[in-house]
């Protein structure tokens, strides 16, 4: 989508606003800084809240460590060493991450989390795709473990984005026709996308998950 939204200088005040008064929730932060970044400016990020996430790392869980880590990179935060340590610490045999057994979204964050610091960390790639692969549903859509059903948006878009980071040939994917029909299905009347091929509202993240996967499938 290449739209200038409307009333842009206006949005980026508010967001720009809200940067600069009382910074807590990560998902937030991810939010605002992303945006400002994207736009240009400099997002305001004090030292005293870097030192927080500094400190946070070896108690989270892999999204909130990717979330802190993209903000820090793109703050200019020389990142840490031992953030590779924490995220390797949650590979499990099957080649999947998560703290006590492997699901999808564990293995995307963390993948994007070592994909930020560098790719070349990223090992067991066999593995990890055949983790993803086992992950598929009886018509190929991905859903948060093997065996788990139903999938849900999320579990779609990180599947998407592991075979997008590991350079899986998506064009040439058999199971592409299958899961775009799946995401379209997930269309609301108004326009948006819901969560769940069962029920659901539309809601902006579900909007975006969606619109990224029919994207690189090349729907449009």
């Amino acid at each position: 989508m290449d739209d200038e939204p409307q009333n842009k200088e206006n949005t980026i005040k508010w967001i720009e606003n809200l940067q600069e008064g009382r910074q807590y929730g990560t998902r937030g932060i991810f939010y605002r800084v992303n945006i400002l970044d994207s736009f240009k400016r400099n997002p305001n990020f004090p030292q005293k809240y870097i030192n927080k996430f500094l400190e946070r790392y070896r108690t989270s869980n892999l999204e909130i460590i990717y979330l802190m880590t993209n903000v820090l990179r793109i703050v200019g935060i020389e990142l840490p060493k031992y953030i590779i340590e924490c995220v390797l610490a949650f590979q499990n045999e099957d080649g999947g991450f998560g703290r006590y057994r492997s699901d999808i979204m564990s293995t995307y964050y963390a993948l994007e989390t070592l994909n930020l610091i560098n790719p070349d960390l990223i090992t067991s790639q066999d593995k990890i795709m055949d983790f993803a692969a086992n992950c598929q549903t009886d018509e190929g859509i991905f859903a948060y473990t093997p065996l788990s059903y139903p999938p849900y948006i999320e579990s779609i878009y990180a599947g998407i984005r592991i075979y997008e980071i590991l350079a899986y040939p998506l064009d040439h994917w058999s199971n592409r026709d299958e899961v775009l029909n799946f995401v379209l299905k997930l269309q609301n009347a108004d326009g948006g996308f819901r969560r769940s091929y069962f029920i659901g509202i539309s809601e902006l993240e579900y909007v975006y998950r969606a619109l990224y996967i029919l994207k690189s499938l090349h729907y449009f």
